[in-house]
C-alpha cells in the first residue's frame, strides 16, 4: 500500500525539518518553530487534498500516474 509508506516519508520530512529550524530558534517559547510547524502541516494538508481529488476521479489508477511519471507524453 503505497499510502502507508508515503505518509510515513511526509511525516519524517516533517519532523526532520522542523526539528532544524527548532534547534537554530532563538525566538521567545520558539514561537518560529511553531509556525514554520504549522505551515509544513499546511502543505501536508494540500497534497492530501490533491490525493483525495484525484482518487476521486472515475479513472485513477495508481499505476497509470506512476507510469505517465516514468513516461510522460510527448
Amino acid at each position: 500500500d503505497y499510502n502507508h509508506y508515503t505518509k510515513r516519508l511526509m511525516l519524517g520530512g516533517v519532523f526532520a525539518s522542523t526539528l532544524l529550524v527548532w534547534l537554530d530558534d532563538q525566538s521567545e517559547g520558539f514561537m518560529e518553530t511553531g509556525a514554520f510547524l504549522d505551515r509544513r502541516i499546511d502543505d501536508v494538508m494540500k497534497i492530501e487534498k490533491a490525493k483525495a481529488q484525484w482518487q476521486g476521479q472515475e479513472h485513477f489508477s495508481v499505476s497509470r500516474f506512476l507510469g505517465r511519471l516514468r513516461y510522460p507524453a510527448r
